[in-house]
């Protein structure tokens, strides 16, 4: 099972205190937070005033370069997570 979590930011202290309760109900999961930008502050900035069609673009990418989620994975979705995890990677906007 592998499972994509992403929240209002991937570093915010409410995100970093959720993974350790998914880890205890499934021991070694493998978890990767989507974000926009790497910095808390940019992060959350991006999740306010970001422009959707252009995270919608770069989200697959994302997710393409990781390897455990290569074939299949589950989503866990916060906030505008929901968009990106029902937009089909190939469509264009």
């Amino acid at each position: 099972l592998n499972l994509i979590n992403s929240g209002d930011s991937h570093m915010s202290p409410g995100m970093q205190e959720f993974m350790p309760l998914v880890h205890n109900i499934h021991p070694g999961l493998f978890m990767h937070l989507i974000y926009m930008e790497e910095s808390l502050d940019n992060d959350q900035r991006a999740g306010w005033f970001g422009k959707v069609d252009e995270q919608l673009r770069g989200v697959p990418e994302q997710l393409t370069d990781v390897p455990e989620l290569q074939g299949s994975f589950d989503v866990i979705g916060f906030s505008q997570s929901k968009q990106w995890a029902l937009f089909p990677s190939g469509m264009s906007l």
